[in-house]
């Protein structure tokens, strides 16, 4: 009997230090608000164009609702294991769909990362870490997109006015002058570095190919990536670059070689942290001619008082819609009042704009502006 009980502690003692060695979390947000949205465009001939409309729930909202699972595992002698699968919600409707910030980027991953119903795939992966890193792989965020939240005030928000939503339609849609990265990425391997004296090293790596019917008409992509980032103390500074190469049957296709250059910054001095941004980003056709080629720099602060944060925004730059073209004027605002009624609840009011002048081209629109205003609630679990 003695026995018996001791063999029963002995197993409950295994069983409860096997599940203190494991840990799964379930967290999500849900964000639902009322957008206005207005485009204003000018053509060659001075001819004017205005388009307004409203809507709620879906990207009217200052975040993307989502629904997440994360969880790890100690495997012992200093090795872990790890996961991450999260959906991001449509909470409006079923029927209508969503764009992502570079629908007009082709990628192989675009299945994923450019339209959405009710469910969006955002995160599918596995990981395994140690003393010399952690290894990561599956659809996961890219690397450059840590240089984009370092040095944005807005923290990759959804309103437009800053460096990371700019990308008015300047014609057709070749001319596009959005950001050239995927916000996430099907098929990488991630490898993150050990925090050496403040800095964090994120390598990346995709391979991924689509056969349409047969194997001739084969559409390939390659991605490369990478982000350096060092903290110390109140400053961080995060530098990231991705490059992706598309082919059809082994030939370039247009908009077939996205390349995105982002150096971030932020500060913080206590009464307020102020972000600074710099970014290059460009396309090409599939006869490696450059096109929607932006060079945008961007500066923000933040200033808290009391539950309430202020946020401002101001961007300048260049766009050209294709190589040899006279450049436009790129420029942007976007302000923001945060009001934190709970440590996981916040109420927003959110107003942006930017713009592209000074086109002189028979075949773009000269000029085009977009102004954009929504209120909202966030609310973290």
């Amino acid at each position: 009997m003695k026995k018996s009980l001791l063999a029963l502690a002995a197993m409950g003692a295994f069983v409860g230090a096997a599940h203190a060695q494991s840990s799964v979390t379930v967290y999500g947000i849900l964000d639902v608000g009322y957008n206005s949205f207005t485009t204003d465009t000018t053509d060659a001939s001075n001819v004017k164009t205005s388009i307004s409309q409203t809507s709620t729930g879906k990207t009217s909202s200052y975040t993307s609702s989502r629904l997440g699972f994360r969880g790890t595992e100690d495997l012992g002698k200093g090795l872990r294991a790890g996961f991450n699968y999260e959906l991001g919600i449509g909470q409006n409707d079923a029927t209508q769909t969503m764009t992502g910030n570079n629908a007009a980027q082709t990628t192989v991953d675009s299945n994923f990362g450019n339209t959405m119903n009710t469910f969006i795939l955002r995160q599918a992966n596995v990981s395994l870490g140690g003393s010399f890193g952690t290894i990561t792989l599956g659809r996961q965020t890219t690397a450059v997109e840590n240089a984009w939240g370092t040095g944005d005030v807005g923290g990759a928000n959804n309103f437009i006015g800053r460096a990371y939503t700019f990308g008015p339609t300047v014609a057709a849609a070749t001319y596009v002058a959005a950001k050239q990265n995927n916000d996430r990425s099907d098929r990488l391997i991630t490898y993150t570095s050990p925090n050496v004296s403040g800095f964090v090293l994120n390598l990346q790596y995709g391979d991924g190919k689509t056969d349409v019917a047969t194997v001739s008409a084969a559409n390939r992509q390659t991605e490369l990536g990478a982000s350096l980032n060092y903290t110390a103390g109140p400053l961080q500074v995060t530098a990231g670059y991705l490059s992706e190469k598309l082919t059809l049957t082994g030939a370039n296709i247009n908009n077939g070689q996205p390349q995105q250059l982002v150096l971030g910054a932020n500060y913080d001095f206590k009464v307020a942290k102020a972000f600074a941004l710099a970014t290059s980003g460009s396309n090409k056709t599939a006869a490696d001619v450059k096109q929607n080629q932006r060079d945008i720099y961007e500066i923000g602060v933040s200033v808290p008082v009391g539950a309430m944060v202020f946020n401002v925004s101001g961007l300048m730059g260049t766009y050209t819609p294709v190589e040899g073209a006279d450049s436009g004027k790129a420029s942007g605002v976007q302000v923001g009042a945060l009001y934190n009624l709970s440590k996981r609840t916040m109420a927003y009011g959110v107003y942006g704009q930017d713009k592209i002048t000074d086109l002189n081209t028979s075949t773009v629109n000269k000029e085009v502006g977009r102004s954009n205003f929504g209120i909202g609630i966030r609310h973290t679990f």
